[in-house]
């Protein structure tokens, strides 16, 4: 059978489980409907200090305002989700003075930090190796995370996105796992809320973003921000790094969304208003933001961990689905890239396979010059070969390629080695430059607090 290192669960769609297949289990888990507030199942629950008793198995039937009870929840990250409806509509404005990108608990360092030429310097003194490696954001599991310990400290990948919790989070192996590579790797997991939950699901769980944000019986922004601080302290002392939340996906007019209630909602202003919160609410924890999926995911025909996917003509993404993007810059949060295709902006590839969308639209035209970015998982069923995908993320603007999963047909370790090599081919040719990779390690590293150990 091969190497055995890093035993994965697989993609959902590789194993054979359909989005049909998948939308009948969560039909099926389904007990009872309730509107908030009748038998007490409201978010008051969530006001309290313990922030607890969220929204249970998602219906992608469901209205808005409603939650479903009795239900199995769904754990994949790709599992769909719906949008609540609201109304007006978001102007773009001028992007302010960016704030500074609070940062996780410092990883093992030097005592003395460099100057920033210091750490370039010695950033550019790396072996490529060792440079392209950290470019890599990779899946694991609670369950392997001691026997996947070889392959992270032999390939030095630059982070981890961990798919299940410990049963104990604060038992030190995440902490072990993260310091085993000589330079530690960023840890990082899927903390919406809702389904999407890999933390405290019994016994802290999020609700929904919808819910959340739902009008008349959710919350407001500054108490989804005081619950997003609670949520960010407890993967914090986890020692997570960074959480793939929020979504800024803006769901369609009439609010029915391939991601369900992952969407916070159909207006942009309210999707910018609750982002803001989340936002602000990890970084209180030391937990650094991610928003995605960049250009927007909310109008898409489907969803990409599941099916290959269009979103509008990029026309019509600037009038909503960017929005939030325009008014979020300031903030300087990390942007995940999707992968449906953008009709008259990506060339007919993903998203984040395109440079367009990329470096000319989200770095250039939006203002995210100097920002971190990483793709969503490149083991989704839009992507064809996800080996080619990740290194192509790379070349076209991406700091990081996200793969959750081993490509058909290999380990992880081979996975990983086959992009590595790819890059470093790139590089000694000319495609992909020495000043780019520079950069995108430079993002990585400042991410994790990680000084380059200047001699």
């Amino acid at each position: 059978m091969g190497e055995q290192e890093i035993p994965h669960h697989g993609h959902p769609m590789r194993t054979g489980l359909t989005a049909s297949g998948l939308a009948l289990a969560m039909v099926a888990g389904v007990a009872a409907v309730e509107v908030f507030g009748r038998d007490g199942r409201d978010l008051d629950r969530f006001r309290s200090a313990q922030d607890a008793h969220g929204s249970a198995a998602p219906n992608p039937h469901a209205l808005p305002g409603v939650v479903v009870s009795g239900g199995n929840e769904i754990a994949e990250p790709s599992a769909t989700s719906k949008a609540t409806t609201a109304s007006a509509t978001a102007s773009p404005t001028p992007k302010p003075t960016r704030t500074s990108s609070p940062s996780p608990s410092p990883s093992p360092t030097p005592k003395t930090s460099p100057s920033p030429e210091a750490q370039a310097t010695c950033i550019a003194k790396l072996p490529l190796a060792t440079r392209v490696a950290q470019t890599l954001f990779i899946g694991v599991y609670a369950d392997n995370l001691q026997s996947s310990m070889p392959v992270f400290k032999k390939l030095q990948p630059g982070g981890a996105i961990i798919m299940t919790s410990p049963k104990d989070p604060a038992d030190g192996s995440i902490k072990r796992f993260k310091n085993a590579p000589k330079i530690p790797l960023l840890m990082g997991t899927d903390q919406e809320g809702g389904f999407v939950q890999r933390f405290f699901r019994d016994s802290h769980p999020i609700p929904a973003p919808a819910d959340v944000a739902a009008p008349g019986t959710g919350m407001t922004p500054a108490e989804a921000q005081a619950m997003m601080t609670r949520a960010g302290t407890r993967i914090h002392n986890a020692d997570i790094d960074i959480d793939m939340a929020p979504l800024a996906d803006v769901a369609p007019k009439d609010g029915k969304s391939v991601l369900t209630t992952r969407v916070f909602s159909n207006d942009p202003a309210v999707v910018v208003e609750y982002d803001t919160a989340y936002i602000k609410g990890l970084r209180a924890a030391g937990i650094i933001p991610v928003i995605k999926h960049f250009p927007g995911m909310g109008g898409a025909s489907d969803n990409t961990d599941y099916h290959p996917a269009t979103t509008a003509p990029l026309s019509e993404l600037k009038k909503r689905d960017l929005i939030p993007y325009k008014k979020l810059a300031y903030l300087d949060p990390v942007v995940m890239t999707g992968s449906p295709v953008v009709p008259g902006g990506s060339d007919g590839q993903p998203a984040n396979q395109s440079r367009k969308i990329v470096t000319d639209l989200l770095r250039g035209e939006l203002g995210y010059e100097d920002s971190f970015v990483i793709t969503d998982s490149l083991s989704g069923v839009a992507i064809k070969d996800p080996v080619a995908a990740a290194i192509n993320a790379v070349e076209v603007g991406n700091d990081m390629a996200m793969l959750t999963d081993p490509a058909p047909g290999m380990t992880m370790s081979q996975t990983i080695t086959a992009v590595t090599t790819g890059l470093q081919q790139d590089v000694r040719s000319g495609k992909l430059s020495e000043a780019q990779l520079n950069a995108s390690v430079g993002r990585v590293m400042a991410a994790k607090r990680y000084v380059c150990p200047v001699s």
